[in-house]
């Protein structure tokens, strides 16, 4: 399972971040639907780089998955939690993959419950038909040179079935029989029954890696990637793209570049507002930043052409502390939620908290950042010994995603009991 190299986070954030670059709305503020609570998992393992989904009619409906790490540092499976309660409760279940990692989960309008996974063998996709309580048992599986599949879905209405996205990267050979990084596309009509018409998109001939995709309101499917190296060498920055398909992922555009500010040695997250608003179908990119300054954050108006930075979300001057591992999601009110891990240097090694913020404008201006973790983790202990040399705070991505009434659900991986376990919150944004 090829990686990206990723250097150590430094984490344990003391203080309240302040918000320099947004000027601050007079009006808005949070609601803390759920407190900090753990997922009972009953898993005696550390649990990883989590994901979640949330259905788009139902608001107690949510989906999650996470690496389990065993003995080394390689998940040696991963699992599911479904929660029908808002995420108070979950069902567990555990896919038996060898190797299993970049764990992604998608709730289709139906309710059925797709998961894709990394093992052994290439890329694993379950289906779920009562969204996620019970899978499969033969999964459709791809072999090949694939990393950090994901998942997004096109929400056609009423009597006809979502279109359902598979993005991945994928090492394929070029027609001069020269190996060329890809992009991997594939899609379901039939709630994931099936997937058909697979394509390799080959931008250039650096190393990329497909980094997120989502779906405008037209069907429109857009699908993100980082170059961050060359046939002779690493490139000085990382410049991200976005690629475009009007015809449900069979033929794309050419790439259009979004930005080479994006260094900070995890995913980048994209996402569409797909509301009746006022911001209906601009897309948000978002990435974390190795140099102290805090959350990226730029925006389209006019599908991916143009690309504007709106500022740097959580930057508080501290030049001890980073913000790392950055999430977007946009609820059906266009409301744009932004989570991230708060990182610092201590005594005890790399420590963290969970943060959250929210902008009511598109995000011309964001509220207060608000610290969502009860309590700081410091992962560098005994039984996260294998986990925390490959993931030092938890993951490369973390969950959020908002309910279909709005709430914003955060799934985390924290380390408050001295081993990576599950932990998730819900929060209302209220104008």
């Amino acid at each position: 399972m090829r990686k990206i190299a990723f250097a150590p986070l430094f984490t344990k954030l003391l203080l309240l971040f302040s918000i320099t670059a947004h000027s601050q709305p007079s009006s808005g503020s949070y609601e803390i639907i759920q407190r900090d609570h753990p997922v009972d998992t009953s898993i005696q393992f550390p649990l990883v780089e989590p994901n979640l989904a949330a259905h788009p009619q139902n608001p107690n409906h949510l989906l999650g998955t996470a690496i389990i790490v065993g003995d080394d540092d390689f998940g040696y499976d991963c699992a599911a939690f479904a929660s029908l309660d808002g995420g108070k409760t979950w069902s567990v279940h555990t896919f038996g993959l060898e190797f299993c990692g970049d764990p992604w989960v998608e709730i289709l309008s139906d309710g059925t419950g797709i998961f894709v996974g990394l093992s052994s063998e290439g890329m694993a996709l379950f289906r779920s038909s009562d969204g996620g309580m019970t899978w499969e048992s033969d999964p459709k599986r791809y072999t090949g040179g694939f990393d950090h599949p994901m998942l997004s879905k096109e929400i056609r209405g009423q009597g006809e079935d979502d279109i359902l996205y598979l993005a991945a990267s994928e090492v394929v050979d070029n027609s001069m029989g020269r190996n060329r990084f890809s992009i991997f596309i594939n899609r379901s009509e039939n709630s994931g029954s099936s997937l058909k018409d697979a394509v390799n998109i080959i931008p250039n001939n650096l190393t990329q890696e497909a980094m997120g995709n989502t779906v405008l309101s037209d069907g429109t499917l857009v699908v993100a990637f980082g170059d961050h190296g060359s046939p002779n060498g690493r490139l000085e920055t990382r410049r991200s793209w976005i690629i475009k398909s009007g015809d449900h992922g069979k033929t794309f555009s050419e790439p259009l570049f979004i930005t080479e500010q994006c260094n900070a040695p995890e995913w980048p997250a994209l996402v569409a507002d797909t509301s009746e608003g006022d911001y209906k179908d601009r897309l948000y990119w978002i990435c974390g930043s190795d140099d102290f300054k805090g959350i990226q954050l730029f925006l389209s108006d006019n599908k991916g052409e143009n690309w504007t930075k709106t500022g740097n979300i959580g930057y508080s001057g501290d030049r001890k502390i980073k913000t790392r591992i950055p999430e977007i999601a946009v609820n059906n009110e266009s409301v744009v939620g932004v989570a991230w891990y708060g990182v610092s240097q201590t005594s005890d090694g790399p420590c963290y908290d969970i943060y959250f913020s929210s902008s009511i404008d598109g995000s011309e201006t964001f509220l207060p950042v608000r610290k969502i973790s009860t309590k700081t983790s410091c992962p560098n202990t005994e039984m996260n010994k294998n986990a925390f040399g490959r993931w030092p705070v938890g993951g490369d991505y973390s969950g959020l995603a908002a309910g279909a009434d709005g709430t914003f659900h955060i799934l985390w991986s924290d380390s408050r009991s001295g081993i990576y376990s599950l932990r998730t919150t819900a929060i209302r944004v209220n104008e």
